[in-house]
């Protein structure tokens, strides 16, 4: 098994996930505060579902497949793609951070973990 990203005719495949994915469900407000302190809540009437994922043993090449799709394709944060899961399963996606690390564990093998937000739960 595996899973994929696209965007347009770009498609990276990456083993499965480690560890399980977790799923957080995130209601959008933002937290501002009158000039007298106290708190003003503005509801943005969105849900969003944000998953976390994690690669042990990439090798070299996954690694730099999956660099090349957030840098070149993704742009970071700014362009949403199509994530599909182990099971089949597509989400509309979206990296969550402007970052993306990568450890070292042996020669020519990286671990990874990224932060996603998706269309949908259930990932």
């Amino acid at each position: 098994m595996s899973v994929t990203l696209t965007l347009d005719a770009v498609v990276v495949t990456l083993p499965d996930p480690v560890g399980g994915t977790p799923l957080t469900r995130v209601r959008r407000q933002v937290l501002s505060r009158t000039q007298s302190g106290l708190p003003v809540v503005h509801d943005l009437g969105v849900e969003t579902h944000e998953i976390e994922v994690a690669w042990e043993s990439l090798t070299a090449a996954e690694k730099d497949a999956l660099l090349g799709f957030f840098g070149d394709n993704a742009e970071g944060m700014l362009n949403p793609w199509i994530y599909t899961d182990e099971y089949g399963t597509d989400y509309a996606a979206r990296f969550l951070e402007p970052r993306l690390e990568f450890r070292k564990n042996a020669r020519d093998m990286y671990d990874a973990r990224v932060r996603l937000e998706l269309d949908a739960p259930g990932a």
